[in-house]
């Protein structure tokens, strides 16, 4: 069985950047041909410099073809048309590049606050589920319990996964001039397709999953994005309930047709995820400690992307700096490459072993053309060290919360 996974993005906000960080990972631990979805050249630009891939994605673009233009004038209106093109090209490639399943994600605007490696232990029974009820499309409750809760229902996309059916675009073209449907969306425009029963689409939930869909920077403009808490029955959104006091929307039955997933979520799962979330929203880095948030096999895929990008050799590898950022984070940067010895301008440590990794001058770096990564918290003193070695003639260094912000 042949799979891909498609990511569309079309923001350039730095949610959306971290976002497509998180997916891009998830892809990699799924193990199965990536494609990023993009129409704008200055954001596929941003995600080749500010996203870290864990591996080598394609990017493509929205399909315009004449039976594309054809199916989406009919099926949605100008506001939905690029939406429109850009969900239908997973369709067309999957069909032309022989895939037999894929997933269709908005990448810019979900995330998940769980593990990566349990959201692909999700996915993998989100999987199963449609193989074995023979869905055509199985997609996250994005939509259909709000919607319904507001009189008026709506199957949606966003987290889906999809059979790639050879009669797809004779399904669409057929009955996109059905005159019983009133152009929208895509979204609306296959809602119109399942009540028929000219395919089988089907939304499911996670018991205890939290979730959140971007409209822009949460912690700024809250009521535009979506928080999801799924739990009991009950969607629960916390902003509503407690800030809005909208009760009625801030706690509501979850529709009847979504089907439930349970996964064993628990409560202390997805505190880690939501706290990350805060901080790289309000850009406020002292929020959280920085620690090894990563699945290892992410992280070492991603460090040797970046040696390799950088022409670094990950066995010659130099700390500057022996105290507690050093000796919190050993264990993290012995992952992602091997410490030959750490330096510290403390003449005491000088020929002890901190954390087994011997300890010497800084002197030490003169005429050698090591890379250098500058293992202190403080950004004052890590510049005073960068100055330093810039007079010891090291040209190859990055400081401990410039790697981490690699791994975000």
């Amino acid at each position: 069985m042949k799979q891909a996974i498609y990511l569309k993005i079309n923001r350039m906000e730095d949610f959306a950047m971290k976002n497509m960080n998180r997916w891009t990972d998830v892809s990699y631990l799924l193990g199965i041909d990536t494609y990023i979805l993009c129409d704008n050249q200055s954001i596929i630009d941003r995600i080749k410099k500010d996203v870290l891939l864990s591996y080598r994605c394609q990017f493509i673009s929205s399909n315009k073809s004449k039976e594309m233009d054809f199916i989406i004038s009919r099926i949605a209106n100008l506001r939905w048309a690029n939406a429109g093109y850009a969900h239908l090209t997973t369709f067309a490639h999957a069909r032309e590049y022989g895939y037999d399943w894929f997933w269709n994600i908005d990448a810019d605007d979900t995330q998940i606050f769980l593990p990566e490696e349990r959201i692909v232990q999700l996915m993998k029974v989100v999987e199963k589920r449609t193989y074995d009820e023979e869905i055509d499309i199985f997609s996250l409750d994005m939509w259909p319990t709000i919607k319904k809760c507001l009189n008026n229902p709506q199957w949606s996309f966003g987290i889906s996964y999809t059979k790639s059916r050879e009669d797809w675009f004779d399904i669409l073209r057929f009955h996109s001039t059905d005159t019983e449907y009133d152009a929208i969306n895509i979204d609306m425009y296959f809602t119109y397709l399942r009540k028929k029963g000219f395919i089988r689409t089907e939304s499911f939930y996670v018991e205890n999953m939290k979730f959140v869909h971007y409209s822009h920077n949460i912690h700024l403009r809250p009521v535009n994005s979506y928080l999801y808490h799924w739990k009991q029955g009950k969607l629960f959104n916390p902003y509503m309930y407690y800030f809005l006091d909208t009760k009625e929307l801030g706690e509501i039955n979850i529709a009847d047709e979504v089907i439930k997933i349970d996964i064993g979520i628990r409560d202390d799962e997805t505190k880690e995820t939501q706290l990350h979330s805060i901080q790289e929203n309000v850009n406020y880095k002292p929020f959280m400690p920085y620690k090894y948030r990563h699945n290892r096999e992410i992280a070492r895929a991603k460090a040797d992307r970046y040696f390799s990008n950088n022409g670094i050799d990950p066995a010659d590898v130099i700390c500057f700096g022996a105290g507690k950022c050093f000796q919190k984070n050993i264990e993290f940067i012995k992952d992602i490459c091997t410490i030959q010895y750490v330096v510290d301008n403390d003449r005491s440590l000088w020929g002890e072993k901190i954390e087994h990794v011997r300890c010497v001058s800084p002197e030490k770096l003169k005429g050698d053309n090591h890379f250098v990564i500058v293992t202190l918290y403080s950004e004052k003193r890590s510049i005073e060290i960068l100055k330093q070695l810039d007079e010891l003639g090291v040209n190859q260094y990055i400081t401990f919360g410039q790697l981490m912000q690699l791994f975000d």
